[in-house]
């Protein structure tokens, strides 16, 4: 979030929001700064409405190009923004976030206070922090990935003989975690998208200690 931080600082009237894409389950999950935290904690406070993956569209990118990635939005990201513009921040600059072979990573929206347009060198900064934060994304995790595999040699080197559990039971603890966020916690429909049962998430989440 530094590099957030360190937007806001430059642009002191805007304000942003990270979201981050969830390989295993494909949701948009967000980081929020100091500064849109308690908006965050309202929206995720409204009761979602039931629906289906995909009801909410897709993320509309402020500037228009080629090689747009297409990107499925998510309700909680529809009500910040509906919440921002209720609070002084009627302007939402939307970008992708990728990594350095151009795989996409995630999405930065920033909020303004100001309805005019957004200058070019404005523009152009963001572009460029939304690059730097595509480069922090991937460089962490290349280092999660490194300590990972450290790890499984570690575990192998000491004569450990239940390592695949127990990275199974990380794997699915985070798979789990991240379908109840991208679903605000109901069960049947994380477990839609993970294309499993209800009983066997329900299960799941009580095996993995997760209740």
């Amino acid at each position: 979030m530094q590099l957030v931080e360190r937007l806001e600082t430059l642009l002191p009237t805007d304000k942003a929001l990270v979201w981050l894409l969830d390989e295993p389950s494909g949701a948009l999950l967000p980081r929020a700064s100091a500064a849109l935290t308690p908006l965050l904690h309202d929206a995720r406070a409204v009761q979602p409405v039931e629906g289906d993956r995909g009801r909410w569209g897709s993320v509309a990118f402020t500037e228009t190009g080629e090689g747009l990635p297409t990107v499925e939005n998510t309700h909680l990201r529809t009500l910040v923004q509906s919440m921002a513009r209720a609070r002084s921040l009627p302007g939402c600059y939307t970008l992708p976030i990728r990594a350095d072979n151009g795989a996409l990573l995630g999405v930065l929206d920033v909020y303004q206070r100001r309805q005019h347009a957004i200058p070019e060198h404005d523009r152009a900064l963001l572009r460029r922090i939304g690059h730097f934060m595509g480069s922090a994304i991937q460089r962490k995790t290349f280092e999660e990935q490194e300590r990972l595999a450290a790890e499984v040699f570690s575990q192998l080197a000491s004569g450990s003989n239940d390592v695949w559990d127990q990275l199974s039971r990380r794997f699915e603890s985070r798979l789990i975690q991240a379908a109840l966020a991208s679903t605000q916690g109901r069960r049947i429909e994380a477990a839609h998208r993970l294309g499993i049962g209800r009983n066997t998430i329900t299960r799941k989440i009580h095996g993995l200690g997760l209740v």
